[in-house]
């Protein structure tokens, strides 16, 4: 694991159009997309959509804020690095589909007791429950989080971002009851690393 899991390159935000078909979003530049998003993997502002590599740099896509949904459709099919251009569709969002749930996939509130919330791997990477060799797990089974909160690191093409506890995962305070990775674990785009429980932390 790198010394440096801080290390973020810049942002570009995608442009989003609402259709019929759904949430459109749209290559903010021109370059190699890396890393896109399966299809059935939930999205949101607080997770990259793939690295853009461009001009032999590399950029963070990320949604406008408040923008989510489950991915239904991508130009990249089963391609790990496709070429983009500017202005192109990259993704449709079904925005209907932003929550994730055991119960059928269907959306979730902070009253539906029972029920269980997955994490999943916003793209492919290289996971860590820890910011560094030295440093205490994000979180262990057990604990209780809240919303903001870190539960992992994803490291993508050397560039390292958490992934974090969002409202859009259905509560606002939850608790660990699975950790279904390991530490330096590769994973795939939309794997389910942990499962939460929803209800007071």
């Amino acid at each position: 694991m790198s010394s440096s899991p801080d290390l973020v390159y810049a942002e570009l935000e995608c442009v989003v159009e609402e259709t019929e078909q759904g949430l459109q979003v749209i290559a903010p530049a021109i370059g190699w997309w890396v890393g896109p998003p399966a299809v059935g993997t939930r999205v949101t502002s607080d997770d990259a959509v793939g690295i853009l590599e461009r001009l032999h740099r590399r950029f963070r896509l990320v949604l406008p804020r408040h923008v989510g949904g489950r991915v239904v459709d991508g130009v990249a099919g089963k391609r790990t690095r496709v070429a983009i251009a500017y202005g192109e569709r990259l993704l449709t969002l079904d925005r209907s589909a932003a929550l994730v749930t055991d119960d059928n996939d269907a959306a979730i509130n902070t009253a539906s007791s029972g029920r269980t919330i997955q994490i999943l791997a916003p793209t492919a990477g290289v996971f860590y429950c820890r910011s560094g060799p030295d440093r205490p797990p994000f979180v262990t089974v057990g604990d209780a989080v809240v919303v903001g909160q870190p539960v992992g690191l994803l490291e993508v093409m050397k560039t390292f971002s958490q992934i974090v506890f969002s409202e859009e995962d259905g509560c606002r305070e939850a608790r660990v009851s699975e950790i279904l990775v390991t530490d330096g674990q590769e994973v795939r785009a939309g794997q389910h690393l942990l499962t939460l429980e929803p209800g007071e932390a």
